[in-house]
């Protein structure tokens, strides 16, 4: 098979038309050869079943009568045919009745080899067996023999004829397939040598000739069309060659221009910087900063090492260094280094050295980059000493804004203590008790005749009214006083909480606990209640269902009462009948929002900024500490203040927003610097 590869076109050819002519040809001969057998063999069991059917009709007469003799007879007329071996004839119960036998030897052919009409090839020799009848009686059967000399004469005959086709055909297709080679090979041929010319040549410009329409044909013109794309294509590559070469010139040159470029660059860099090569670890390039630094010339530094030019020990670590960039094949960076130089003696340098790879990948040189730190450090340590100065200032600094702030709460509260303590001073000022103390002595001066007394003196008649009205009067006074002592008491265990509070501010942001934002909004209010009944200030409420939230309360509190208070001022400040705050609780999202809003000054555009400030205020007796502290407790919160004035005399609102997941769970980090934002549009 492999020889057959490598055969040429030709032979291929002429063994394929050979190949399919002689198999189909001896798939034909052989159906001839076949069928011609079959043919014979059942033309002679019909003939001989034919002949013992006529030898058993005349046997009838010598089965009816038991004349073996006269059957014999009758069966010795078979000898005329020189194909029959043997007749026997059997009766009924198949016993043997009669026979002829050419060879004279009935003990082959004695047996009956059946009952029924059927014929046999078996030994060489054809046996048929017919039943003889008289209408539906059984007398017997008769069994014949016969060679098959006709049929292998026959066989012969159809063979001969078969090989002698199969000769003359495969003669006829041999010259034939010659004939016909002609043309299919030789437009091949032709377009074999047109190739072969054209690739010896290198000459596009030949064409195949084309003798026909057919698919050699269609090969033609593609093989032609092929040459002529190939054409174009090469003198497109031709083309694109000579632009090639000229690019690749053109880079080269502009490579090398860069190459003095970057040369020029890094001799002229004010760092000093400097090549290695990785095998010995020697320097090949050293730019004049670095003359400069070290005192070593480049004509010095070049194939030269560390050990060359520094102390053993500071090459040793230099070169492990170098070592372990290459292998690594990562960048190491040192922050700080102390070198020695020729003229300027110890200097700290921060180095930075890197791997410079091949087209593949693999590390052949390193690069170091060397920066002069000396003078930056020296100016550092002046910088932290100036920072710790400051840090001790701006601490100072922090004590007196916390001792402000302090005061400036405790002074709310303050307020409000004032307030409860002139209530009840009036309240005890205005007091009935002298009036009781009278009747007590009125009482007292009649003891020894007190039902004279009550019937005879027209006093004693409206001593129990006037005893109902005082037990009432006494009874109202007691329930105000309660309250205003309740008022009072709470007013001061806030102030303890603000001390406390502003005691660990510097240390932890406070204790944090669930409570509900509605709580807060009314201890707010009942802060500034006695101040807010005092300048008529109506206050209402617009509260939403608002979960439960962890926070610091009293940091809290610490914005809403300040909140409260500032808008009470605003209130008071703008001398309207109608001074109204409303406290608003609402839910944003993940946000909780306590707005107080007043319908007071307002505040111009041009405080608008600075109104969170340290020390900003718009009153005459403030501070300026209440919004800046209130801002800062915001955000350790988690949350912002934010404000909205539309212009003076047009009210303000103050927000305060909280998470309503605490900080604590939101890993956020704390800070002292305020956040708020400012707008200017309508609320």
């Amino acid at each position: 098979m492999n020889s057959l590869r490598h055969s040429s076109i030709k032979q291929k050819q002429m063994l394929i038309i050979m190949g399919i002519s002689g198999l189909a040809l001896f798939l034909a001969c052989g159906t001839f050869i076949l069928t011609g057998w079959s043919s014979a063999r059942q033309d002679l069991a019909n003939g001989l079943l034919i002949r013992a059917d006529i030898v058993g009709r005349n046997s009838l007469g010598a089965l009816d009568f038991n004349d073996p003799g006269s059957a014999v007879e009758n069966l010795n007329a078979l000898k005329a045919d020189s194909h029959v071996v043997s007749a026997t004839l059997f009766t009924s119960d198949n016993q043997f009745f009669a026979g002829y036998f050419r060879n004279g030897d009935p003990s082959a052919t004695a047996k009956l080899l059946a009952t029924s009409e059927t014929a046999l090839f078996a030994d060489g020799l054809l046996r048929v067996i017919v039943p003889v009848q008289r209408d539906e009686d059984l007398l017997g059967f008769i069994q014949l023999e016969s060679d098959l000399t006709q049929l292998y004469a026959a066989t012969t005959h159809d063979v001969s004829i078969a090989l002698l086709v199969f000769a003359l055909t495969c003669v006829m297709a041999f010259f034939l397939s010659i004939h016909l080679q002609k043309l299919l090979l030789d437009p091949i041929f032709e377009l074999l040598q047109t190739a072969r010319a054209v690739t010896a040549d290198q000459n596009f410009a030949l064409r195949a000739h084309k003798r026909s329409g057919d698919e050699l044909g269609q090969l033609v013109d593609g093989f032609n069309e092929m040459l002529a794309e190939v054409q174009v294509r090469d003198a497109a590559l031709r083309s694109a060659h000579d632009t090639l070469e000229y690019q690749v010139q053109k880079r080269t040159d502009e490579l090398q221009r860069a190459r003095s470029f970057l040369n020029s660059v890094i001799e002229h860099l004010p760092l000093p910087v400097f090549i290695k090569d990785a095998a010995e670890l020697r320097f090949i390039l050293w730019n004049k900063a670095g003359e400069e630094l070290t005192g070593i010339s480049n004509e010095e530094m070049l194939g030269k090492n560390d050990f060359d030019f520094f102390p053993p020990e500071d090459a040793k670590l230099f070169m492990t260094r170098d070592r372990r960039v290459l292998d690594s094949g990562q960048k190491i960076e040192t922050p700080e280094e102390h070198l020695e130089t020729r003229h300027r003696g110890t200097r700290i340098v921060h180095v930075i050295k890197s791997p410079i790879f091949n087209a593949e990948g693999k590390p052949t040189h390193l690069l170091g980059i060397v920066e002069d730190i000396t003078e930056r450090k020296g100016a550092e340590e002046k910088m932290a000493e100036i920072n710790k100065r400051l840090l001790e200032t701006s601490r100072l600094a922090g004590m007196a804004e916390v001792a402000t702030g302090v005061l400036h709460n405790v002074g709310n509260v303050l307020n409000s203590v004032n307030v409860s303590a002139n209530l009840i001073g009036d309240c005890f000022r205005k007091s009935k008790i002298p009036g009781f103390t009278k009747i007590v002595s009125l009482i007292m001066e009649h003891t020894g005749d007190l039902p004279g007394f009550f019937a005879r003196d027209p006093r004693a008649a409206h001593l129990p009214g006037y005893l109902e009205q005082l037990a009432q009067h006494l009874t109202d006074e007691q329930v105000l006083v309660r309250a205003e002592i309740a008022s009072l008491r709470k007013n001061i265990d806030h102030i303890k909480d603000i001390v406390a509070m502003q005691q660990s501010y510097a240390q932890v942001s406070g204790v944090t606990k669930m409570i509900r934002p509605a709580e807060l909004i009314e201890d707010a209010l009942s802060m500034n209640a006695g101040s807010l009944d005092r300048h008529f200030v109506e206050v209402f409420k617009e509260i939403e269902e608002v979960p439960p939230i962890e926070v610091d309360k009293h940091r809290v509190l610490q914005v809403l009462v300040n909140f409260v208070r500032n808008a009470k001022y605003a209130c008071d400040e703008s001398n309207r009948t109608d001074k109204r705050i409303i406290l608003r609780l609402q839910r944003r999202e993940d946000r909780v929002i306590f707005s107080v809003i007043d319908n007071g000054v307002g505040i111009s555009p041009e405080n608008q900024e600075r109104i969170f400030n340290h020390g900003f205020t718009t009153r005459k007796d403030g501070h300026g500490f209440g919004l800046h502290s209130s801002a800062n407790a915001a955000t350790e919160l988690g949350g912002s203040v934010t404000f909205h004035s539309e212009g003076l005399g047009l009210g303000s609102t103050f927000s305060l927003e909280l998470p309503v997941e605490p900080v604590s769970k939101r890993n956020t980090e704390k800070t002292t610097t305020p956040t708020v934002s400012f707008s200017l549009e309508t609320a």
